[in-house]
């Protein structure tokens, strides 16, 4: 994966913060948690800590209607750090119009005095490795 400083809006097209690229089909885990929401598109992920991640493939893909994801996890599963979740095809989401860019969005910003990311734009990641630090 790449990340990127900006992605896509959905409101307004213009880049946005938090993006990661796919270089394959599969789109993993970011942390160790607990699956507490599910849809096609979207994963959203509790730690332990009390983080609550979410792990949004693209933009503006609900209007796919779940076509071109196939979740490799259940909401109340556990999850490791790297392990698969949804299998995505990204030309489906390529021939739709969307990009296959993977969000991903601290929803409980609010409770952290920061949330901070570790890696440079433009680089690659692996599965697994940490891209996010957030401190209580």
């Amino acid at each position: 994966m790449r990340p990127r400083q900006r992605s896509r809006d959905q409101d307004d097209r213009r880049p946005r913060p938090g993006a990661v690229f796919p270089d394959e089909e599969v789109v993993y885990s970011p942390v160790d948690g607990t699956v507490g929401v599910l849809m096609p598109h979207a994963v959203g992920i509790n730690t332990a800590e009390g983080v609550e991640i979410l792990v949004h493939i693209g933009v503006d893909t609900v209007d796919m209607n779940g076509d071109g994801f196939t979740s490799l996890v259940a909401q109340g599963d556990t999850v490791k750090a790297g392990q698969p979740c949804v299998k995505i095809d990204r030309k489906k989401i390529a021939d739709a119009g969307h990009p296959d860019c993977v969000v991903l969005v601290v929803t409980n910003t609010a409770d952290y005095a920061s949330v901070d990311m570790l890696v440079d734009p433009e680089s690659t990641v692996k599965a697994g490795q940490q891209v996010v630090k957030v401190t209580k």
